[in-house]
């Protein structure tokens, strides 16, 4: 029987049924490392933090991030916006565990500017020049708000939080980016395990290498960087090479439809992953701004 000759109500548990069956092997898999943690977890940390790898620029020559841009000068003490951005992508309203996230990251941050972004103000946050890529409408919302993370906090800086009950203020982290020449400030991956499945030789290196890389829950970021000019460019790329097949299947909530080509992380770990590698050296990690990472939906 064809998808679309399903009643509504059965194909909205349907639906459903499959979005929980994956966060529950989501879960799962935080599950694993964080049982092999206590035994596994420190030595990878130790043997990563006694001889942290720089970057092999001759290794990726030819690859999208072998190539720095250009950057601009950065004093110690240059303001960074205190506003932290929050997305929710879809037409619909807010889940109560997410208003009620939203309610948190305000309380916590009582003396920060906190901004929802919805599809109704969008474009008020849109740079002159500077328009959304042509297949932001065909994206699913999640893949919707995995761009605008990168596109907002290239073009205004600031902070970016996910939709997630915050642990800590943040003011104090942007207090710390704000006094150093740092680009990007961000969480630590939490796990080697939950590095990107980039494949090949680039997926071992940043497994080797995860106590470099950041989370992407919760970012504060100076605008109009190398870092962030990369993502920004990336994304386009990535999305431009997938623009037939997306206006023949456009996603729905979660990207899950057939047909829908563009893969849960593409256009946000698969980028920023070795980004922050790569520039490890203006990249600060602060885990103030690491969220509850479950029981969030």
């Amino acid at each position: 029987m064809r998808r679309e000759s399903l009643p509504p109500g059965l194909l909205h548990l349907l639906q459903e049924t499959k979005h929980r069956a994956a966060v529950a092997r989501k879960h799962a898999g935080w599950g694993f490392p964080t049982i092999r943690g206590p035994l596994l977890e420190p030595y990878f940390r130790w043997r990563q933090e006694r001889d942290p790898q720089r970057f092999p620029a001759d290794r990726y020559a030819g690859q999208w991030f072998a190539h720095d841009l250009p950057g601009r000068a950065i004093e110690r003490g240059e303001p960074v916006p205190r506003r932290i951005f929050v997305l929710w992508t879809g037409d619909n309203p807010l889940t109560p565990n997410r208003a009620r996230h939203l309610a948190s990251i305000r309380e916590v941050n009582a003396d920060l500017e906190v901004v929802l972004i919805t599809p109704d103000n969008l474009a008020d946050w849109l740079v002159d020049g500077h328009p959304l890529p042509a297949q932001y409408r065909h994206l699913s919302f999640v893949h919707r708000s995995d761009v605008l993370r990168g596109y907002l906090l290239h073009h205004h800086g600031g902070g970016y939080a996910d939709l997630k009950r915050p642990l800590h203020r943040w003011a104090p982290a942007f207090d710390r980016l704000e006094a150093s020449d740092a680009w990007l400030l961000g969480y630590t991956e939490t796990y080697r395990l939950q590095v990107p499945a980039v494949g090949g030789e680039l997926y071992r290196d940043l497994r080797a290498n995860s106590r470099q890389l950041l989370g992407y829950g919760g970012l504060i970021a100076r605008a109009n960087t190398p870092l962030t000019a990369e993502w920004d460019a990336r994304v386009r790329a990535v999305l431009a090479q997938h623009s037939t097949a997306l206006a023949a299947h456009p996603g729905n909530t979660r990207g899950d439809n057939p047909g829908y080509p563009i893969g849960w992380t593409q256009v946000l770990a698969h980028i920023v992953a070795p980004l922050t590698w790569k520039y490890q050296d203006h990249v600060l990690h602060d885990e103030r701004v690491l969220p509850e990472l479950r029981r969030y939906t």
